[in-house]
């Protein structure tokens, strides 16, 4: 009764939810094409390691505007700059089916990066502004529930999509256009079909003092400078290998298309019950055990992989660590907002972004040059050694600030009857 219950709630939502949630749909699905396709393509065009990792640590680099973005939001309407992400990510996967120059391709990275942090920074407020409240969490369900399964089946179709014949013919490369093409109407979509928001006009003055005000806090606020440590020295260790484990199935193990999106599929399936499943055990066994136990597991399946392993041995490592590694991002993203006060957590939203930017392009760039230049199990080698700092940092620095003051969970309303809520934990003072 429950599930039909969750079902009749989502589709109570109003109309500019049904279009987000939609839209989000078609989004997700063209992202998931594009993000199984686009290192293959690259490696299948002759393009080195070290340059495909370039081309995604400017990429990411470029993902530092987001930082820039919020004063804009006001100026400019956020759900203008939600459509123009989406734009931009069209123009820049369609270029991937139209050129072959590493210019062309790295500027269309730039693009897309682009696209993708302004999605980033509007989608969910306005999703929140079309709903109440007390729904805030049903359409946050909604929407990433939507996510994981349209991501999923965009992989799945990139992966297999040459069993059949007209596809075998185009070729992997022109799936860019439907990506592209897919990209293209959810930005129809959210530009005509949702209501126009509220703007204003901003003065100069105000920009520098809302940049000025964000670096004053990251300087001076000590659980937002220890996580944006904390979260820098995790990117730069784990973008360093995830970008490139397609690579690795593809070239060092000789694994098909297929055979690859497969393996995408129970990565994302699993994860997916462990996050429905992650509110759970965390009540149960606290935040941070819950944390420690994630890091750990991490690092072990990581030194797994970078022993000598046959390819049944090495797979099944490698579904592990991306398990534990996507579970350890989300609930460290949803544990250090709750330990942030509300008025400083649209500055902290800023600072992940300026910080992510950063990190990742620093990583993707390592990662590159080290399959280039020394072997695939390097990158294991030196994401292991990461995160050896990282657990130091989490029990020495970080599990002391989820532990000395009683916090209560913000994210999800306590009215809400829709059962898809986290639990309100009060972490008491140890």
């Amino acid at each position: 009764m429950e599930k039909f219950k969750t079902i009749k709630t989502y589709a109570s939502f109003s109309r500019n939810v049904q279009i987000i949630v939609i839209s989000e749909l078609i989004l997700a699905a063209a992202f998931g094409i594009y993000g199984f396709l686009q290192i293959l393509y690259l490696n299948e065009i002759n393009i080195p390691s070290d340059k495909i990792g370039l081309i995604f640590s400017l990429g990411s680099l470029f993902s530092m505007v987001g930082f820039f973005v919020g004063p804009f939001i006001h100026m400019c309407g956020r759900k203008n700059i939600l459509a123009l992400g989406c734009l931009l990510s069209s123009i820049g996967i369609g270029a991937y089916a139209v050129f072959t120059s590493y210019i062309l391709l790295l500027l269309s990275q730039i693009l897309t990066n682009i696209g993708l942090c302004f999605i980033q920074v509007t989608e969910l407020q306005l999703l929140y502004s079309y709903t109440t409240p007390d729904k805030e969490c049903c359409a946050y369900s909604y929407k990433s529930s939507v996510n994981f399964i349209a991501s999923t089946l965009g992989t799945l179709l990139a992966g297999n999509i040459d069993r059949l014949s007209i596809f075998s013919i185009i070729g992997y490369r022109k799936l860019f256009y439907l990506s592209a093409g897919m990209t293209l109407v959810a930005f129809v979509m959210r530009l005509f079909l949702l209501p126009r928001d509220e703007r204003r006009k901003l003065n100069e003055g105000e920009i520098k003092e809302s940049i000025g005000d964000a670096l004053k806090l990251l300087k001076e606020h000590k659980n937002i400078r220890l996580f944006a440590i904390f979260l820098f020295i995790i990117a730069i260790g784990g973008s360093a290998v995830w970008p490139y484990n397609n690579l690795v199935m593809k070239n060092y193990f000789g694994l098909s298309n297929t055979t690859i999106s497969i393996v995408s599929f129970i990565i994302t399936s699993v994860v997916m019950i462990g996050i429905l499943a992650m509110p759970t055990v965390i009540g149960k066994i606290g935040i941070k055990r819950f944390e420690l136990i994630s890091l750990l597991c991490l690092a072990a399946t990581m030194f797994g992989l970078t022993l000598k392993l046959n390819t049944i041995p090495f797979i099944t490592i490698l579904i592990i660590r991306c398990i534990f590694a996507t579970l350890v991002g989300s609930s460290l993203d949803s544990s250090m907002m709750s330990y942030i006060e509300i008025e400083n957590r649209d500055v902290f939203a800023g600072v992940k972004l300026l910080v992510n930017g950063l990190s990742c392009a620093i990583g993707n760039f390592i990662g590159g040059f080290i399959i280039e230049n020394i072997n695939f199990r390097g990158i294991y080698i030196y994401g292991f050694v990461v995160l050896i700092v990282v657990i130091l940092m989490f029990y020495l620095k970080i599990s002391k600030i989820f532990g000395d003051r009683a916090v209560i969970l913000e994210r999800y309303n306590r009215k809400c009857t829709c059962r898809l809520r986290h639990k309100y934990d009060e972490r008491r003072r140890y």
